[in-house]
């Protein structure tokens, strides 16, 4: 892979796409970040793997992924409907890197990156660009105050596991089962937070949370295959 892709997959998901990301709770509910970036990730992906890769989604595809995103705007409740002036800004920027990450995952599948080679340049690029930023913008004094316990726990949850782990693991979902494919798992992301919650944080999910899970688990039961939607053959 050359230092141009590289630094193309760097843009798309470094850290501009945390910043994105991010920046839209500014201005958004958080349930608006819980559907809309998910949703753009997986219609982003699904429609450039038809468009650049001729990956044509099945019916049981977009039918799976409908199902989804309904379980999704259920599980956000009413916080969907809530709101400022403001809010179309942060939902802009929710859909902005939700189609960000949709673009790396088609070129990923394109340019055949490997998923270890590929999550070494981003992470290696990231830091290269991102590191001295902060420490020239905010200094280094702060980072330098946070308690060593928190600051390890950020290291191993968004350095490793989300930097590293998830790109590597994703990267490789791409390449086994093709971008189309792949993408239907990342709108389970909300979902699935609430489950890893219970244990955590003894939060118990409601009935329309549990409504939304059920309905998530169905559409990806059904977009992935699992539920085959075919009529039955008359004898």
């Amino acid at each position: 892979m050359g230092m141009m892709k590289g630094a193309a997959l760097t843009l798309l998901v470094g850290p501009l796409f945390v910043i994105t990301g991010v920046s839209g709770y500014s201005f958004a509910p958080l349930a608006h970040g819980a559907v809309i970036q998910p949703a753009a990730l997986t219609l982003g992906s699904i429609g450039l793997a038809f468009l650049v890769l001729g990956d044509r989604p099945t019916i049981a595809r977009i039918v799976g992924v409908a199902i989804i995103l309904a379980g999704l705007a259920v599980i956000a409740g009413p916080g969907l409907m809530t709101g400022t002036a403001l809010t179309p800004i942060g939902d802009l920027l929710f859909a902005a890197a939700g189609l960000m990450w949709a673009v790396f995952t088609v070129l990923s599948r394109r340019w055949g990156v490997s998923p270890v080679a590929g999550t070494a340049v981003v992470s290696v690029l990231s830091a290269a660009v991102y590191v001295p930023g902060y420490v020239v913008v905010i200094g280094a004094d702060r980072l330098l105050a946070t308690p060593l316990p928190m600051l390890a726990a950020q290291i191993l949850v968004q350095g490793v596991l989300s930097g590293v782990v998830a790109v590597i693991a994703f990267s490789k979902t791409v390449q086994i089962l093709g971008a189309g494919r792949a993408a239907v798992f990342p709108a389970l992301v909300p979902a699935v937070a609430i489950l890893i919650g219970m244990p955590i944080t003894g939060e118990i999910p409601n009935s329309l949370q549990l409504a939304g899970l059920a309905l998530v688990s169905t559409g990806l039961l059904v977009a992935i295959g699992v539920i085959a939607l075919r009529k039955p053959r008359s004898h």
